[in-house]
């Protein structure tokens, strides 16, 4: 890359970005394409997506299983997390695979499932929230309940799939277009946030937020503050029954602008 793009006094925070804009589409023109934004694994998962199957597969964004209300003491978190749990009678063994795996240094306390009921529970997705099958399981030490997704709905993709730590990050919307999606961006007190951007492939569609940093004079206090917003970019064709992924492969919600799913 020339040497004047990088000069950051001729080039300042914007117009960085637009010179960095200009090269990409440069670059698009020149060669008909460019690197695919998500690592080689990932591209290959999400492109074998099976785009036209109806109903369209659910890419479930919750985990199967929650505590709703929390537990009453620390030993009782401790005991479920550590899969110090009973169940009479047992468990079907697909709903039982679910629970925290035991762990046989238990001690002090020991959970018990007292009640197993069938019930439908809203669960996120990809599409909004979606109410699934499910069980709800009542258990000592807990305030409220466990939900556990039917073993019987089948994910395409879930946390059953992920190989890296999950981070929810943002939502985003899309307008009745389409095309036109608010697309989330995370930054600090120095951050300019300008546009976001997106990679579309046949069967789905990376997102990314193009921001910038601020210069200060060496020394100056700068706010230790985390900033959120929602920053606007257009697909070149409907996003359709696509996935919209960001930059590290994880699918990502994406309901209307206007409040419906």
């Amino acid at each position: 890359m020339p040497a004047h793009i990088l000069n950051r006094a001729r080039y300042p925070a914007t117009g960085r970005v637009r010179v960095w804009t200009s090269l990409v589409r440069r670059l698009v023109r020149d060669t008909g394409s460019v690197a695919n934004w998500l690592p080689e694994k990932d591209a290959a998962r999400w492109a074998a997506f099976p785009l036209d199957a109806a109903p369209r597969p659910i890419v479930l964004l919750d985990y199967r299983v929650r505590v709703e209300g929390g537990f009453i003491d620390s030993y009782s978190k401790n005991a479920w997390m550590d899969g110090a749990i009973e169940s009479h009678p047992p468990l079907p063994p697909a709903l039982s695979a679910l629970l925290p795996t035991h762990k046989r240094n238990r001690r002090e306390s020991v959970l018990a499932i007292t009640d197993v009921s069938p019930t439908a529970a809203g669960f996120r997705c990809d599409r909004g929230d979606r109410e699934l099958p499910a069980y709800r399981l009542k258990v000592t030490g807990m305030y409220g309940s466990c939900v556990i997704l039917s073993p019987d709905v089948e994910c395409w993709w879930s946390d059953l799939c992920a190989d890296k730590p999950r981070d929810r990050g943002g939502d985003a919307t899309i307008e009745d277009d389409g095309l036109t999606i608010h697309f989330p961006a995370f930054g600090g007190a120095l951050t300019e946030f300008h546009r976001a951007e997106f990679q579309e492939h046949a069967n789905y569609a990376v997102g990314r937020a193009i921001t910038s940093q601020r210069r200060v004079p060496a020394g100056t206090a700068v706010r230790a503050v985390g900033v959120h917003r929602m920053l606007t970019g257009r697909l070149s064709s409907p996003l359709g029954a696509r996935v919209l992924l960001d930059m590290s492969g994880q699918p990502m919600s994406v309901t209307s602008s206007d409040g419906a799913s």
